[in-house]
């Protein structure tokens, strides 16, 4: 009993280490603790910063409008797969009437709606609308591919769950900052299986 509770011990004490640490998130393939990037896109009504595995490429969007800016991801060089997380200050949100269907749930810390022209028949969701303080923040799906969805959906959900937004830090213009953390030597994944054990 007191191996098990040692190795519990253990157990929490890299959680809370990976914590510390910050920015990793968990690989698809190998369920392992990778580095990530985490890109920040400061602009005139607050900060979007996202956490993104080493395989994913982002690009910023803006808009001639200073009220509208945004980071879109997808994996490696398939820009015909990609997730668009946007900023639109008052936000609008789509017509009634247009065969949209909705379901709640919890996203990045918050209440959210996801919403599907076909009724969530092909397993995905076309937008998320923030109901909470990031209501002027939707998430935009482009994937055409189902197949792709499919074998990617529980990363980018991943990905999606570490929104942050900060209407506090603002600019005039938008900018990016981008900061990669790899802690050389540390291997997580052994110390999670040794763990495990």
């Amino acid at each position: 009993m007191k191996k098990s509770m040692y190795r519990w011990r253990f157990f929490l004490a890299a959680v809370v280490i990976l914590a510390g640490a910050g920015i990793w998130i968990i690989q698809k393939k190998s369920g392992t603790f990778v580095p990530a990037t985490e890109v920040s896109l400061k602009g005139p009504y607050g900060t979007l910063t996202l956490q993104l595995p080493e395989e994913w490429t982002y690009e910023i969007q803006t808009e001639k409008q200073d009220t509208v800016y945004g980071i879109s991801f997808y994996r490696g060089e398939d820009k015909e797969n990609k997730v668009l997380v946007k900023y639109e200050k008052d936000y609008p949100g789509e017509e009634c009437g247009t065969g949209l269907e909705e379901k709640k749930i919890r996203l990045a810390g918050e209440k959210a709606l996801e919403e599907s022209r076909d009724g969530f028949e092909s397993g995905l969701w076309e937008e998320i609308v923030f109901l909470g303080e990031k209501s002027d923040i939707h998430i935009i799906n482009q994937c055409g591919e189902i197949v792709w969805w499919k074998e990617n959906e529980k990363q980018v959900m991943q990905i999606l769950n570490t929104l942050q937004y900060d209407p506090e830090t603002t600019v005039a213009e938008c900018q990016v900052e981008v900061q990669q953390q790899i802690e050389e030597g540390l291997r997580w994944d052994l110390i999670l299986e040794e763990v495990s054990r």
